[in-house]
């Protein structure tokens, strides 16, 4: 069954891959909880553009949890933090395919 809701949130995990020396890349992965947008509210992001992505994710990200800074301690999820993480190039398009790939799956299962 279906349930309709006015709004929608899930969380799931960013796989991010980071370039590594030696033509290789470290996966890392921290949890982020999305809200899901109306597809009419997408059509105001140019996800063509480095400024539509980071403004996407802005509206869609809700928090992240599982972010270690350089001294290994967990960084509390803020805006300081978002806007850390969707400056990083790998890091935005790790979050923006996770968002696109867990309401994909939510629309064709339904």
């Amino acid at each position: 069954m279906f349930k309709i809701t006015k709004s929608h949130a899930f969380t799931h995990t960013v796989n991010v891959q980071t370039p590594i020396d030696g033509d290789q890349h470290r996966e890392d992965s921290f949890q982020a909880r999305f809200k899901m947008l109306p597809s009419d509210a997408l059509d105001a992001f140019d996800m063509s553009t480095d400024q539509g992505t980071k403004d996407f994710l802005r509206a869609a990200v809700l928090s992240t949890e599982d972010v270690m800074g350089e001294d290994d301690k967990p960084v509390a999820h803020s805006s300081e933090l978002l806007e850390q993480l969707i400056a990083a190039y790998n890091v935005r398009i790790a979050m923006v395919n996770t968002y696109f790939k867990a309401v994909t799956k939510a629309r064709l299962g339904n």
